[in-house]
């Protein structure tokens, strides 16, 4: 068993904050402060127009954006947090938390978990990283990065993007972004480690990583407050609660169902022979509902209900493990459903994912996002190298005027690529497609 102790992996230390800090107020816990201050946050704000799955561009409102599938994820976060909380406070009746408090937690770290997502989602990720890696201008720009930035930028990755706007860009504090409490910040790390240092260092993922080069010292404060030990340089132990925040998010798998009924991807009866074993309750029970979205509803309540219970089950069937940091697979893999689920993810790619709308969608995504970075990419290397910069070309000077806030902007390279990905990284689908069409 670990040296872990759950007192401190509570741990209400606000992260880059000032040396007195505020625990809980008279009717909030420090995990609802937290949750409440990421809700405040324009970056969430921004996640109503950046797409799930489909977004709105297939003709229908009616679809889960990244917004709404945030508060979703958030109360099925909460309830997990609960169901966890309960059986923990029964485990150690000596902590002086009840289980409303790991609820509160997990659904702190639920309203960030998506934050760090770009303009269409996780295809931003994949335009981002491709244009570092292959573009002309993406691989001269990287000569004189460190190859820890470098790995960065051509791995982009929206967990660590995520880290650095809840810790550094959002909020209006000097240091620390939104000082969330360091629990909060453990818990949404799904990847608790950087990217290499140097080529061919050792992490657990060298596509995924959780914080930049920028934010270490945060990440490190962070999990040394929480008592998770680093395992190797740059590698941390995953904080226990993560692991549930992974099986609450992993509930899209249901909810996307119903959305591609909702634009004619799925049928009905797809649909009801996929939930309906998950759901695990007879057709007479909704037969009489009266509409086939009404029945989809009723079967993806039960299906979620379904999933909760399950992977509360097995976070203790596999305590041990996750407390020593042995554990590093989807708990949803280890629950009597895993079947099922393995078959609604291989529906789900040809039906769901390679939609025909969502296909032509994506093509125009990666039009509008490679527009973006090539034109701001160019126009600030321009002003980069230019000694005097009323030589920026007619062009360039004009692009430089889009961006905004431009003239906060350094010129040193690191500094002026990793606030070019911010602004990036901050458009909303509508706003991206925009700024590519007056680019174009």
């Amino acid at each position: 068993m670990s040296g872990l102790e759950w007192t401190q992996l509570m741990s209400k230390h606000r992260v880059g904050g000032e040396a007195v800090q505020p625990s809980d107020h008279r009717y909030r816990t420090a995990f609802e402060i937290d949750q409440d201050r990421i809700t405040w946050s324009a970056a969430f704000r921004s996640l109503q127009d950046k797409r799930q799955v489909h977004g709105s561009i297939v003709g229908s409102d009616y679809v889960r954006s990244r917004l709404t599938h945030t508060a979703e994820i958030v109360r099925v976060a909460r309830t997990i947090g609960f169901l966890v909380g309960e059986r923990i406070c029964r485990r150690h009746p000596e902590l002086e938390v009840d289980p409303p408090t790991f609820g509160h937690l997990l659904a702190a770290a639920a309203a960030g978990h998506d934050i760090g997502h770009g303009p269409f989602g996780h295809l931003s990720e994949d335009i981002a990283s491709e244009w570092w890696q292959s573009s002309p201008l993406g691989r001269e720009l990287r000569q004189g990065l460190s190859a820890r930035m470098s790995h960065e930028l051509t791995h982009w990755e929206g967990n660590a993007q995520g880290f650095r706007i809840l810790t550094r860009i959002e909020g209006w504090r000097q240091t620390g972004g939104l000082q969330l409490t360091a629990a909060a910040l453990c818990t949404y790390t799904k990847y608790p480690w950087t990217a290499p240092e140097i080529p061919g260092e050792a992490r657990p993922s060298l596509r995924k990583f959780g914080c930049f080069e920028g934010e270490l010292p945060l990440f490190r404060e962070a999990f040394e407050a929480c008592g998770l030990p680093e395992l190797a340089p740059g590698h941390w132990m995953r904080h226990p609660l993560a692991t549930a925040l992974e099986c609450a998010d992993d509930c899209y798998l249901v909810t996307d169902l119903e959305d591609g009924y909702a634009v004619g991807a799925l049928s009905y009866r797809e649909v009801e022979d996929l939930l309906q074993p998950l759901a695990g309750t007879p057709r007479s029970d909704y037969a009489d509902l009266e509409s086939d979205e009404k029945r989809i509803v009723f079967l993806r309540a039960k299906a979620v209900k379904t999933l909760v219970n399950q992977s509360v089950d097995a976070f203790f069937d596999n305590y041990d493990t996750i407390m020593d940091g042995r554990f590093d697979d989807s708990l949803l893999t280890c629950i009597p459903a895993a079947d099922v689920l393995g078959g609604i993810r291989q529906i789900s790619k040809p039906k769901l994912y390679d939609f025909q709308s969502r296909v032509v969608a994506d093509l125009k995504a990666e039009r509008v996002v490679r527009t973006v970075l090539e034109n701001f990419a160019a126009a600030l290397y321009d002003r980069e190298v230019m000694v005097d910069t009323s030589a920026v070309s007619i062009r360039n000077q004009a692009v430089l005027n889009t961006i905004a806030n431009v003239e906060r902007i350094p010129l040193r390279r690191e500094a002026w690529i990793r606030a070019m990905m911010d602004r990036i990284i901050a458009l909303t689908d509508r706003a991206a497609t925009e700024q590519a069409a007056i680019l174009s």
